[in-house]
Order: C-alpha cells, then sequence, then structure tokens
C-alpha cells in the first residue's frame, strides 16, 4: 500500500483471499499510528471488502452497517468525545447512552442500531469508537488481529476503571470478578500481567491520548516481539 510511518499495512493472501498484514518499523509507534494505518484501506475502494455491496469500496455509507446489528463496547476516549459532542456531562452521557450492568465485560452502547448511526454515516465519526476504527471485514492475519484486539482492550478497559472509579459500575465488576471472568471470556492473547496493566497501568487512566500512547504497552511481550 501507498503509505509510510512506523505502522503499515500490507497484502497478504488469507485462505485464498487479499486479506492485510502489518509491519510495524519503530519501537516507539503509537496506537494513532495503527489508527491512521487502518484508515487508509478504510478509505480504499480498491481493498476487497467482503461485506460491502460491491465487494470492493469505501467504508463510508456500505450499507452493510455492521454498527446496526452489533453491540458497539466503548473506550474511555471516545466516550469523551462523544458525550462532548453531544454536549453532554460526561456522568450524563454514560447512563444515558451506555449498557453497564454485570452481563456485559465493558460498558457498551444500550441499544442497536448504535445511537449516533444517521441514515448509513456515523455522526461522530472524528469521536467514533476504537472498535469502528480499528474494525474492517478486510480479512486479517493473526498478528494484525491480536494487536487491534490488545488496543481495545486497553481502551474499553480504562472506561470500565474510570467507571469504577466513579462508583457507576455494578457490584461484580470489582478486579477480583474480572480476572474470574476474563479467565474464560478474553482471548489467550491477555494473560495475567495483561490485566494487571489494564487495570494498574493503563495509560489512558493517566489521561493520555493516542499519540501518547505506544502500541508495546498495549501488547503482550510475545505478541510484540512477533511485530517489530
Amino acid at each position: 500500500m501507498a503509505e509510510t510511518g512506523p505502522v503499515r499495512l500490507v497484502y497478504c493472501d488469507i485462505d485464498g483471499e487479499t486479506g492485510l498484514d502489518v509491519q510495524i518499523t519503530s519501537p516507539s509507534a503509537t496506537v494513532a499510528d495503527l489508527l491512521k494505518a487502518m484508515q487508509y484501506p478504510a478509505d480504499d475502494k480498491e481493498v476487497f471488502k467482503p461485506l460491502h455491496k460491491a465487494r470492493y469500496g469505501v467504508c463510508a455509507g456500505c450499507t452493510y452497517n455492521c454498527c446496526k446489528s452489533n453491540d458497539i463496547p466503548v473506550d474511555l476516549l471516545s466516550a469523551q468525545g462523544m458525550a462532548q459532542a453531544a454536549g453532554l456531562p460526561f456522568e450524563r452521557f454514560l447512563r444515558s447512552h451506555m449498557r453497564f450492568d454485570d452481563s456485559v465485560l465493558f460498558p457498551e452502547f444500550r441499544r442497536r442500531p448504535c445511537p449516533f448511526l444517521t441514515g448509513n454515516l456515523c455522526a461522530v465519526y472524528e469521536h467514533r469508537a476504537l472498535i469502528c476504527r480499528l474494525y474492517l471485514c478486510t480479512p486479517m492475519s493473526d498478528r494484525l488481529e491480536q494487536l487491534r484486539l490488545a488496543v481495545l482492550l486497553m481502551g474499553n478497559g480504562a472506561l470500565r476503571q474510570t467507571m469504577v472509579r466513579m462508583h457507576m459500575a455494578p457490584r461484580l465488576w470489582g478486579e477480583k470478578s474480572l480476572r474470574q471472568v476474563a479467565a474464560g471470556s478474553l482471548p489467550g492473547v491477555w494473560g495475567e500481567d495483561m490485566l494487571d496493566r489494564m487495570l494498574h497501568a493503563n495509560p489512558y487512566l493517566l489521561g493520555a491520548q493516542h499519540y501518547e500512547v505506544l502500541l508495546r504497552d498495549c501488547c503482550p511481550v510475545d505478541l510484540w516481539q512477533r511485530l517489530l
């Protein structure tokens, strides 16, 4: 792909289809670098997108609209940005729009379709959730999928922990319960060390922005070694 930067997406073959793999060329690559790289194929009409009506095209305006049917967990920075865009105090935004009961691992939108979907376009595109920024229906390599997941878990975990600190979270959202649920629910890319990092050394909980969060701080050591 005609893109430069410390995070690059490249074409690869996945089960006979054109898919995406990732190359990281600098240990100082950030989440913002990954988001920029993921935006390129989303805007490229030549990139294979099997759920797109034409199977190729830009993501904007796609009538399949994953946000109509899928649950959408939200990360801390996106929730803050959407609250500001909606002109709502942060706590009021959370209570109005988010579901955060014992049955969900991370806060997610209360209803489907996404409350910010207008027609087939996102009304808060600049503040959309990490899961929306990092999702493509284009097939991805295992390591790109795992990198995407690691970043999502760090961002979504930050909102969960913020709500715990705000005394808004359900009783079963304590640390002990999270570890018990995570043992059976979170994919193997994350172990106890990463849960510790999410809970106690999460850069998003320190007010960091995407351009300040290093990808290596979101990844288990073995995944980072395979990426770099």
